[in-house]
């Protein structure tokens, strides 16, 4: 996975798949048809209503979600936001390195999760990780494996090598994004960084964790630097003190932080989507149609569980 190369970005040359894109945001679910889709008598029921509403459907709910994704993917390619979609690809690069190489240590098959969206292929990262050639591999990511090796056989907890991969994924991420040449498309990637960051911070917080730990879990390249963080993980200031001069204080007013954090960064996608140039518009109908086909997968997977209607409704976003 080499860098992506710096080319003369303008603006006007995505109008036509600005405006083609428009056309095509017609189609996202409303309210209305989540509600709809909440209150569906059965699974099934709720398939047949997303049929209706123009997805492809399976009676496996979620090859059907995964066949929403990969058709997200390929649209945004046409659209020609390639180059955006390598900082969106990466997570499933991790992803695939995570299971691999979890296979490796711990004997309990994860192929079953395999997702092949990645800036490497399937197959590539396949081989790579049986034959130990890295050479497609970010030098973050290729000094990754040997350092999760070495973790697990000091303390074979998985947890361990998912933080390991973590890392490296989010110091790749904030060296895509150097690179990215539209600054509001560049602003919702920092802010989705922020959004782990914070997520991240107030959870190491609950649990205790040492000053050393946070410096392994928090990652480079958001707005709120670093070094913010780091400095405050043993603050004995209350959250919202903490995070008072920031602009995500008044997130901390509200009851359930982490939608809170989803619905904010849902907003600012919604007013990156108005611009009628640039990348932009494009990165957020791809950020809007990932949430769209996230919270189906909440509603079906809640659904199939037999939750309250009322429960499930407060895990939508956006």
């Amino acid at each position: 996975m080499k860098s992506m190369e710096s080319t003369r970005y303008n603006e006007f040359d995505y109008t036509a798949s600005v405006a083609r894109s428009r056309v095509i945001e017609t189609r996202l679910l409303s309210h209305l048809d989540f509600e709809k889709l909440l209150t569906a008598d059965s699974v099934p029921d709720a398939i047949v209503f997303l049929a209706n509403a123009g997805w492809k459907t399976f009676d496996d709910y979620n090859k059907m979600l995964y066949n929403q994704t990969f058709e997200l993917f390929e649209l945004s390619v046409k659209l020609g936001a390639e180059g955006f979609l390598k900082t969106q690809r990466l997570k499933y690069d991790y992803h695939n390195l995570k299971a691999l190489i979890k296979t490796e240590l711990t004997a309990q098959k994860q192929h079953d999760i395999l997702i092949d969206l990645g800036n490497i292929s399937l197959k590539d990262m396949k081989n790579a990780v049986l034959n130990a050639d890295y050479k497609l591999f970010s030098e973050n990511m290729a000094m990754s494996v040997p350092e999760a090796y070495e973790q697990y056989a000091k303390t074979p907890d998985a947890q361990l090598v998912d933080l390991i991969f973590d890392n490296a994924y989010f110091k790749d991420l904030a060296d895509f994004i150097k690179i990215q040449p539209d600054e509001k498309t560049l602003d919702l990637i920092k802010t989705q960084i922020d959004m782990h960051n914070i997520k991240t911070f107030m959870r190491i917080r609950k649990m205790g964790k040492t000053y050393e730990f946070s410096k392994k879990v928090i990652a480079h390249g958001g707005w709120l630097p670093y070094e913010f963080y780091i400095e405050r993980v043993g603050s004995s200031d209350t959250d919202f003190l903490i995070f008072e001069k920031t602009p995500y204080s008044a997130l901390f007013l509200e009851e359930d932080l982490e939608r809170s954090l989803d619905n904010y960064f849902i907003q600012k996608v919604k007013k990156a989507r108005k611009g009628p140039f640039g990348l932009a518009p494009l990165a957020a109908y791809f950020f809007l149609k990932e949430n769209e086909i996230q919270n189906v997968r909440i509603i079906l997977t809640c659904k199939t569980a037999g939750m309250d209607e009322n429960i499930i409704r407060k895990r939508l976003r956006g």
